[in-house]
């Protein structure tokens, strides 16, 4: 695909000259004359539009996807589509201003922090300025918070419950039934959040006690994730160290 071949077009000017100097398709109708190829001309899935109106946007497309638009304000419009040909044609494209991450869930602004996608508008103010970002939706991270977890497990009595599942399945000789039948009348606490109401393969129970302990706590911390994690909306992101510190947290806290 020529995406590889989309030149770079840092500001309204660059792009409205390489729309002006771009010779619309053999046999287009003059209904389609504004509509002309940005990469290899035998690819018509990559597209550059404008007007011979003073002042008209240019818009850039990847198929039928807007993908960035340029205004004679100078303001940049970028809207990523989840995909890796959408990062590459964006990211050729003004990849000097804002860079997408991640599939364009979010963008690396230049100087700006990291901002969320799909849909952000931009001011580029110099090669070695900051971009001003005019607009972005908030981001919604996730944290597991510890206390709330440790709080939770403690009134499980888990400490008390993981000492005597040790016991016991040594005990029984890893008979996971009769285990369970004991733990329900034991503890009856972990059952009551629906602790026992999971099964797991038989590598986990042949592999001991301590795997079978670990892959309950798992499944318990799995199914009332919920109620331990907090929730945080941000503008954006200072740093991409910054962004990418949330998103872990996020993915353990999901």
């Amino acid at each position: 695909m020529s995406i590889h071949d989309v030149p770079s077009l840092a500001t309204y000017e660059q792009a409205r000259e390489r729309w002006a100097s771009t010779k619309p398709w053999r046999g287009s109708d003059k209904y389609c004359q504004h509509i002309r190829p940005l990469g290899l001309r035998r690819d018509r899935r990559v597209t550059i539009a404008s007007t011979d109106v003073p002042g008209s946007q240019v818009v850039c497309r990847l198929y039928n996807t807007r993908c960035v638009v340029y205004n004679s304000d100078g303001t940049l419009e970028i809207n990523g589509w989840p995909s890796k040909s959408t990062t590459t044609f964006i990211d050729n494209l003004v990849g000097m201003h804002a860079r997408p991450l991640h599939f364009c869930n979010a963008y690396l602004v230049r100087g700006g922090g990291v901002v969320s996608g799909y849909d952000i508008k931009i001011r580029p103010t110099g090669p070695d300025t900051p971009a001003e970002v005019l607009k972005s939706k908030p981001f919604t991270f996730h944290k597991l918070n510890r206390q709330k977890t440790n709080a939770f497990f403690k009134s499980l009595r888990w400490g008390e419950f993981r000492t005597w599942a040790l016991t016991a399945y040594d005990i029984l000789n890893g008979d996971l039934e009769a285990l369970y039948a004991a733990a329900v009348e034991a503890f009856p606490e972990i059952h009551a959040i629906g602790g026992f109401d999971f099964h797991y393969s038989p590598a986990i129970c042949r592999a001991g006690g301590q795997q079978l302990v670990a892959a309950l706590r798992k499944s318990i911390h799995h199914n009332n994730i919920r109620q331990l994690r907090d929730t945080e909306e941000v503008a954006y992101c200072t740093s991409y160290e910054d962004y990418m510190r949330r998103v872990q947290a996020d993915r353990r806290a999901s």
